[in-house]
């Protein structure tokens, strides 16, 4: 009796184990399954002649009044914010001049470029001659060439903010076409009581570089003019997108599990009521023989 009332509950206690180890395996997948994620629209990406453009030094005007340790930064800014954004364009690729790169003085050292003319490039004013010859010597004998001075600055302590504006000069190589003038301003966010000009400074001539370079594209040409938008070209393929359907394995282990936990159940009851009856049935039976078969001997009469 013991043994059949200990095997009905181990039974039980496997299917309940079983019922719930099949559960979390059919709801686990759906719980934790990775949202779909949306495509991703691919831009169009310019098909068309590249433009060679090379930028010479910023200079300023002789009567602006700016922070002299600041110059160098604001001018290196600027020239690399409008490199940057002309770079991305796709259409251009921009060469910042720099006195120090091997191009410039090989090109000295074979006395094709001289020191004066690198230093006539950090002038105000630098003459028409010495930009094609060092555009020449340096290879850019198409394309265009930007020159330009820091037109503008005022630095306001008590707002907080910098504005500077940069006059550019646009010239064509390889061509008859006229200088082109670009002026753009830059600005830096206000931010009050700021006390440090530089970092205001610095974003200022950035935003300068960044607008000046959408009004020299501008003077460039326009896409439908040298190059055209060719999506079949540069469209990616499509990610493949993720699934977010559950997998029907899952559910059928769970029927399975449901199935195997009714059988179980039916099985350990019915264990339990038969042994029930054969424990009745034996005591009662075992009982009423004892008490009234004649095991024991009626004591004598008196």
């Amino acid at each position: 009796m013991t043994k059949t009332i200990r095997r009905a509950g181990w039974s039980r206690l496997v299917a309940q184990g079983m019922a719930l180890w099949f559960g979390v395996l059919a709801i686990g997948p759906a719980a934790f399954a990775q949202p779909k994620k949306a495509a991703e629209t691919p831009q169009p990406v310019y098909s068309g002649p590249v433009t060679e453009v090379l930028i010479l030094p910023l200079t300023k005007e002789d009567t602006l009044k700016v922070t002299p340790t600041l110059l160098p930064d604001i001018y290196s800014e600027t020239q690399e914010a409008l490199r940057a954004a002309l770079d991305s364009s796709g259409r251009v690729k921009a060469t910042v001049f720099q006195s120090s790169s091997p191009v410039v003085r090989r090109a000295i050292k074979e006395q094709r470029l001289t020191e004066a003319d690198v230093a006539a490039l950090s002038v105000s004013g630098v003459t028409d001659e010495t930009v094609n010859k060092v555009a020449t010597e340096l290879g850019f004998n198409e394309g265009a060439v930007i020159t330009g001075d820091l037109a503008a600055y005022t630095y306001d302590p008590t707002g907080g903010k910098v504005e500077l504006s940069v006059s550019l000069t646009v010239v064509g190589r390889g061509s008859e076409a006229a200088p082109k003038i670009v002026a753009e301003t830059g600005t830096s966010k206000p931010v009050a009581g700021m006390n440090d000009e530089r970092p205001l400074a610095l974003e200022a001539a950035q935003d300068a570089g960044r607008k000046a370079a959408t009004a020299v594209l501008q003077q460039l040409g326009t896409p439908a003019t040298v190059g055209t938008l060719t999506p079949s070209k540069a469209m990616p393929p499509r990610p493949a997108k993720l699934s977010h359907r559950t997998p029907a394995w899952p559910v059928v282990l769970a029927v399975l599990g449901g199935i195997g936990l009714a059988l179980a159940l039916s099985h350990g009851g019915g264990g339990s009521s038969s042994s029930g009856g054969n424990t009745g049935g034996n005591t009662g039976g075992n009982t009423g023989g004892n008490t009234g078969g004649g095991g024991t001997p009626p004591p004598p009469p008196f």
